[in-house]
């Protein structure tokens, strides 16, 4: 029996741009959409803390933003499908469903594909996720690679050597094939960020 995992996406790029204009400056427009998104005038969450990063300098693509969901966020990656590719191989496996709900702390790595982190990213890093750390709070990462990259495992890595797991309640992680699923199934996000996205390849689950 042959199986092998999905990958249904890559890099949402900005305008067909993989380096858009002031995507990294952190001007007003950040913060207008970041306030969009889970502003009081959204009822699905109310953003409270906003770390935009003092130290802005030592760690340019690194973000965290901390409010309440509540209503339950849940997601699937088609990177960790399973399903047969032989003649005879007709299955296919799910992947389990994942979920985020009340205090949430999202941290976000803008960086493309990231390899490493220097010394001064891995202690902004602890200090941002400790920084927003609240009891009983979750914590989700959403970096710019592939689920099942060298990106996600660094931050596997970097989230269990830090002791985070132990600091939250619950902790995810969301590449690019997890935001490209949350991003197709929300319609209404869909047709507000349309007009700036392109598609390095399409996804199974989008239509013209």
């Amino acid at each position: 029996m042959n199986r092998r995992y999905q990958r249904t996406a890559s890099t949402i790029t900005s305008g067909g741009n993989r380096n858009p204009t002031n995507a990294d400056d952190g001007g007003d427009q950040d913060r207008a959409r970041d306030d969009n998104l889970t502003g009081p005038a959204d009822h699905t969450g109310q953003a409270r803390v906003d770390h935009a990063f003092a130290q802005r300098n030592r760690a340019p693509d690194l973000k965290a933003i901390r409010g309440r969901l509540y209503e339950t966020l849940s997601w699937q990656s088609p990177a960790f499908a399973e399903y047969g590719y032989g003649p005879d191989d007709d299955f296919r496996i799910e992947p389990s469903y994942e979920t985020l709900h009340g205090e949430v702390v999202i941290f976000i790595d803008r960086a493309i594909g990231r390899k490493r982190l220097d010394d001064a990213e891995r202690t902004a890093t602890v200090e941002l996720i400790d920084r927003c750390r609240a009891p009983g709070a979750n914590l989700a990462v959403i970096f710019n690679g592939c689920d099942l990259s060298g990106t996600g495992g660094l931050w596997r890595s970097t989230l269990r050597d830090s002791g985070t797991h132990g600091s939250y309640a619950q902790v995810r992680q969301a590449g690019v094939e997890a935001i490209t699923f949350l991003l197709l199934v929300t319609t209404l996000v869909y047709l507000d960020f349309a007009p700036e996205i392109s598609w390095d390849h399409i996804n199974f689950l989008y239509t013209s």
